[in-house]
């Protein structure tokens, strides 16, 4: 038996995103840093332990730290391991089926891509 996407899978197209000629120019397609790290930052990437770099971090104190800084309940944060990520959970947690997704033009690609994976019409 022969187990098949689901039909918006199917007709989702290729994500192709520009990746040739990007060097110098400002692509907020892509969250790009174009100017490269601050000397402060490459310091402090000196002083913490490489086995600390290869795992996700626990956000458990980060979660509580932050929302005492912005003096809210830690249960309205919602931290993801990037911004796909947390455009995936909202699109999959509240769009269903045929709902009217309204996208700003130019935008970050993975709108578009997500709200035609939960089969959302799409108004640009």
């Amino acid at each position: 038996m022969r187990i098949m996407p689901r039909k918006a899978v199917i007709k989702t197209e290729n994500y192709t995103p520009p990746i040739s000629g990007r060097e110098g120019k400002l692509r907020l397609d892509f969250n790009e840093n174009t100017k490269g790290c601050s000397p402060r930052v490459i310091e402090a990437l000196r002083g913490i332990d490489a086995n600390k770099l290869s795992i996700y971090p626990e956000y458990s104190f980060f979660r509580e730290q932050l929302a005492s800084y912005l003096e809210l309940n830690a249960s309205q944060l919602l931290l993801t391991n990037a911004t796909d990520e947390a455009i995936r959970l909202v699109m999959d947690t509240f769009v269903e089926k045929g709902d009217e997704v309204i996208i700003p033009s130019p935008t970050f690609a993975m709108f578009r891509f997500y709200a035609g994976l939960c089969e959302a019409n799409i108004t640009e």
